[in-house]
Parts: structure tokens; C-alpha cells; sequence
């Protein structure tokens, strides 16, 4: 598994599978596959980023022409911005991703409500929000070290496999369908599952995740997970954004990242463009990132299980036109497992955590349920550490974190070392937040680096620690399938404290002064609202 562990330059020079290790009927591309796609711009990517700089340039040149008093400059910015948003977004849209936004449809509440009680119809079995003892865990200091365990679980599976990807793509697709196969050929009876976008999937990548369908048709199942367009009741984008691997309703690999190449880095130190990065790739979006996974297994697994089928009816019927209600494809496993651990290294697991498995549907109406248990977490902490790729949380975590002493890790922006897509979201928490917060600001500062995360320790009475899919912006709050999960015990919350301060030597600390500017500097203010009112509907 070194090569897993390598810095991102292997992935592009070195093969990750070995050609000599193939069974037979093993298609040859995923040997010879040595395009990455690393750093794929996936057709939403495209347009969001696009947007967002349009909405900047738009913007930078209004507030220049409101400072000097020429109309026409501002007029002429803001129609510029807007006639490159709509014709990035008609062309890019139409040729590389018609046939996954075409397929999507909307469904409500109602139409899928039958499956919590398929799912759930024991009354003694154990629910989405409910304290999960006796479970096993540790944190990973970095996104390679996720994928790492995710192929060690897969790889030890006995009956059933399920993957939310969110992102898949380049290298590490290869090396997640080389690992599936090997325990599809071992295993007969083994059924995998997976949710995955088409942001990052490149022509080899679709290539063999038909040939798996074709080659597996009764145990490989895939539902490809578009980015959906609603009109009503407002404008907006979703999408699946869960990332969870679960194997055997036992272990599980749960947290930030996805299983593509750039998004599977340490991302602890500048790295390479892919070869085949063309120019708006090289310079726009990261080269690496920086993310945390939780690793562990015990009977909470059993809840993710649930929540992951339930997650796959809803994504199944929204992308087949002729299903008019979600079906529900769990099944219980036939064979007893193992209550002991036979797969994860001992050493760094913590014992006896206790567990809560929350997931958000944008379908549902009223308070988001991770919203929610972040707000309450917070509020009878005496001390939080968090680390969020984005930071213009709801207002209901907000007015808990402006009460209490605050370290924050995120993204922000320094020419020359940021990645330029970090401007379409890093402005709503420098103006709104960070001159409210009692608090240490760190910005991520590794050249052309991504932070990725989505972490929280929180400290006092009680130690809890947070981790899921869940942003801390508008789109993860009200747009997006997103999960979250709650860990409690001394042990596993100063795990992910001592993780959070591995990306804080990462990062470097936004000064007071600068902080007072961003809440009253009239640039701040307009990327500020744009990013909080225009881009956060895509980013």
C-alpha cells in the first residue's frame, strides 16, 4: 500500500495496479490507464467556478466604478460577468453533461417516506440519531491515509460493500475497481453498491464501470448521482455529497473525502498538476487537498447501513424517469460476522466510542438535523476547535460559536499561493464571521492546497467530536444529501484535536487588525454578499 501513501506525483508516474496481479477478464485499461483525470473539471465544477469568478469580476469592477464615479464601468463589468456565466453554462453544460442533467427529476417527502418504515419496521432497531455504544475508531490525519483503509476494508468484505463516493475518478478509481473485482471473484455471494457524481468520471473511468455492470450484473450496482436543479419552491442545486464506505455492516471509513486523486493526497505539501491538466485546470482549481476521515467499526454500522440504502432509493428514483417511488434495496446479512476486530490496526483504534449517525434530506422540511446537533454541541461547550472547508455557517451555529472561545482552520486567499477557485467562497466568513468570533483564525497556506475537511472538537463537561460531509454554508444546510456523525469520549475528541492542529501548522494566523478590516472594508462587504446571496447556490 505504499504507493497509496506516496505523494501525488506517483499517482501520475507510477501504474497503481499491477498488470501481472490481473484475473482473468480483467479489462487491460486498468492497467494501462495512465491519464489521471486528477484534477477533472467536472461539468458543475466548470460551471461554478466560472460563476463565481464572473460574479467576482463583476463586482470588483462595480465597486471600483462606485469609488470613482464612472457608471459605465460598473455596468460594463456586470455584463461581461453575466454574458460569460450564461454562455459557460449553455455550452459546457449542454456538450460534456446533458445526459446526466437531463435525467434527473424531483421528488418529494411523501414519495419516500415508506422507507423508514421498511427500513426501521423493528421496533428495537437502532435509528439514525440514536447513541450507538461499543464502537471502535480512530481519525486520519490525511485523505490518503482514508483511502488506504478504505481498500483494506473492501478487500477484507464477506457479503456486502456500499460506497457513496461523492467524487470518483483517475487512479483511484482504477485501484477501487481492482480491489472489487479481487473479492467479487473471491467472494461469490457479495453484493456492492455505489452512489457516485459524474463530476470527476473520465471516458476510462465510465468505460469500466460498465464493464463492471456487465460483467456483474446481480451483485455490481451503480447509480450515477447528477447535480439536480430545482425551480421550486426556490432556485438551487443539490446533490449527493455523503462520502462513506461501509463493508459487511461492520467497518466503515466515514468523513470528508472522496475517492479521486487530487481529493486523496496528504495535502500536506505543494504538489504537481496531473500531466493532462489543461490551463484553466492549472490555474484555478487546487492541485491537492487536505481532508480527515473517521475509521472504525461496530454497530453503528449498522445505522450508516440503513441510511446509505434509504440514500440510494431516493438517488435511484431521481435519476430513472419511470420510477415513481423510491425502492428500498437492504438486505440483511445471512452470515454472522465477527464481533472482533480481524481488519484494523489495533494500535490506533480508541475503544468503546459512542456514536450518532445523522443524515439531512433536502426533500424534508423544518430544522436540519446536523444543523441542529451542531448548534447543540457548540452551545454546552466550553472551548471548540473546528476545521471547515467553508465558514458562513447557519445562523444557529453561528449565534452559539460568537459565545465561545473559537479556534478555526479554513480556507482564504493569498495571491500566488491559493488556489483562485477559493475566492467564490471564502468571503461570506471573512466579512459576516471572523470580527464576531472570540477566536484564533488560521488560514490553510499550502501552495495551490485545498481544505478540504469538515471536523469539530469540542471541549468542557462533556467531550464531543464532529465529522461528516456537512459545509458549513447555505448549500449543505438547505440544498444537499449530507451526513454527520458524533463521537463522545475523552479519547477520540483529543484525537481530533491533535489532528485539527496538524492542519493549524499548515496554515497560517489571520491578524486582529486584519480581521477588523474585513468587517468594515467596502470591498470585504460585496464579496462578502455575493458569496453568500450568488455563489452559494453553486458552491
Amino acid at each position: 500500500m505504499t504507493a497509496i501513501n506516496a505523494n501525488y506525483s506517483d499517482f501520475n508516474t507510477v501504474s497503481l495496479i499491477d498488470e501481472n496481479k490481473h484475473l482473468p477478464g480483467i479489462p487491460t485499461q486498468f492497467a494501462t490507464h495512465e491519464k489521471t483525470h486528477a484534477i477533472g473539471m467536472g461539468y458543475l465544477k466548470g460551471i461554478c467556478i466560472t460563476t463565481a469568478i464572473a460574479f467576482a469580476l463583476a463586482a470588483t469592477g462595480a465597486v471600483i466604478a462606485a469609488t470613482v464615479g464612472i457608471v459605465w464601468i460598473g455596468a460594463l463589468c456586470v455584463g461581461i460577468g453575466a454574458a460569460t456565466v450564461i454562455g459557460f453554462v449553455c455550452i459546457y453544460a449542454a456538450v460534456k453533461a446533458a445526459k446526466f442533467l437531463l435525467t434527473a427529476k424531483k421528488i418529494e417527502k411523501q414519495q419516500f417516506g415508506h422507507l423508514d418504515t421498511e427500513l426501521y419496521h423493528d421496533v428495537n432497531s437502532l435509528r439514525a440519531g440514536d447513541l450507538v455504544k461499543g464502537n471502535r475508531a480512530f481519525v486520519t490525519e490525511n485523505a490518503a491515509e482514508s483511502l488506504e483503509n478504505k481498500l483494506k476494508i473492501i478487500k477484507s468484505a464477506k457479503q456486502s460493500i456500499e460506497i457513496s463516493a461523492n467524487y470518483l475518478g483517475g487512479n483511484c478509481c482504477n485501484l477501487l475497481l481492482q480491489s472489487l473485482i479481487e473479492r467479487l471473484e473471491t467472494r461469490k455471494g457479495l453484493q456492492v453498491h455505489i452512489l457516485v457524481t459524474p463530476d470527476f468520471l473520465g471516458d476510462e473511468d465510465l468505460k469500466n464501470l460498465e464493464w463492471m455492470q456487465e460483467k456483474y450484473p446481480d451483485r455490481f450496482h451503480l447509480v450515477i448521482t447528477p447535480v439536480k436543479v430545482d425551480l421550486t419552491p426556490c432556485f438551487r442545486f443539490h446533490e449527493n455529497h455523503v462520502k462513506v464506505v461501509i463493508v459487511d455492516e461492520k467497518y466503515f471509513v466515514f468523513g470528508g473525502s472522496s475517492i479521486q486523486d487530487f481529493l486523496s493526497t496528504q495535502g500536506n505539501a505543494e504538489a504537481p498538476f496531473a500531466p493532462d491538466a489543461n490551463f484553466l485546470q492549472k490555474n484555478i482549481l487546487a492541485s491537492s487537498a487536505r481532508d480527515h476521515d473517521v475509521v472504525g467499526c461496530g454497530p453503528i454500522a449498522s445505522v450508516m447501513r440503513k441510511e446509505f440504502f434509504k440514500l440510494y432509493g431516493i438517488w435511484e428514483c431521481k435519476t430513472d424517469i419511470k420510477s415513481e417511488k423510491p425502492a428500498s434495496h437492504y438486505y440483511p446479512l445471512t452470515v454472522e460476522i465477527p464481533k472482533e476486530n480481524e481488519v484494523l490496526d489495533e494500535k490506533v483504534l480508541k475503544s468503546d466510542v459512542s456514536m450518532r449517525f445523522l443524515m439531512s434530506y433536502p426533500e424534508e422540511t423544518g430544522s436540519n438535523p446536523i444543523t441542529k446537533a451542531y448548534s447543540d454541541i457548540i452551545k454546552v461547550a466550553d472551548e471548540v476547535i473546528i476545521g471547515n472547508m467553508y465558514f458562513d455557517p447557519h445562523k444557529q451555529i453561528a449565534e452559539q460559536l460568537y459565545k465561545k472561545k473559537v479556534t478555526l482552520v479554513t480556507n482564504g486567499y493569498t495571491e500566488g499561493m491559493s488556489p483562485l477557485e477559493n475566492i467564490a467562497f471564502i468571503w461570506g466568513g471573512r466579512y459576516y464571521h471572523y470580527p464576531k468570533l472570540h477566536a484564533d483564525v488560521y488560514e490553510f497556506n499550502i501552495k495551490n492546497g485545498l481544505y478540504h475537511a469538515k471536523v469539530i472538537a469540542a471541549k468542557g463537561a462533556h467531550s464531543v467530536a464532529g465529522i461528516g460531509s456537512y459545509n458549513f454554508g447555505w448549500r449543505s444546510h438547505a440544498n444537499d444529501h449530507e451526513a454527520f456523525m458524533l463521537l463522545y469520549g475523552y479519547e477520540i475528541t483529543r484525537n481530533m484535536e491533535d489532528i485539527i492542529n496538524t492542519d493549524i501548522a499548515l496554515s497560517k494566523k489571520v491578524p486582529e487588525e486584519e480581521i477588523k478590516k474585513y468587517g468594515t472594508n467596502i470591498s470585504s462587504k460585496t464579496l462578502g454578499r455575493i458569496n453568500r446571496y450568488c455563489t452559494s447556490i453553486f458552491v
